[in-house]
């Protein structure tokens, strides 16, 4: 089950997520990177894809895990999210609830593909 957290997008200044912003690499400079759009060496690259691996063979419940970890140590962030209703919820309720699992999935199945375009 797929999340429909993506369809719509607000690029409104007070959307909640609208302040983060990637923090800037440490001492960049001293590395050479084989590609300038993407700052990974080709080690780098290599270690990225070849553990992606296991995380892709069950994508599902790694996005559950992730996101129950994440919003246990950020509880402010469940009004972001459409399972904000399991705010409550035990941990294994919450990995068990369909909208969580399908943000889970949908968010870890593009970082999935995003690696795989790493290396292209």
């Amino acid at each position: 089950m797929r999340c429909l957290c993506f369809r719509a997008r607000s690029d409104s200044a007070d959307h909640p997520i609208a302040s983060i912003a990637p923090a800037p690499l440490k001492d960049s400079t001293s590395l050479e990177y084989d590609d300038p759009r993407i700052p990974l060496t080709k080690k780098q690259k290599f270690i990225l894809t070849k553990n992606w691996k296991g995380i892709a063979r069950d994508v599902t419940e790694a996005g559950a895990n992730m996101f129950v970890k994440m919003l246990s140590e950020n509880t402010d962030y469940y009004r972001m999210f459409a399972f904000r209703d399991v705010a409550e919820s035990t941990k294994e309720e919450q990995l068990r609830d369909k909208k969580l699992r399908g943000h889970g999935e949908t968010v870890m199945g593009l970082i999935g593909d995003m690696i795989w375009l790493v290396d292209q």
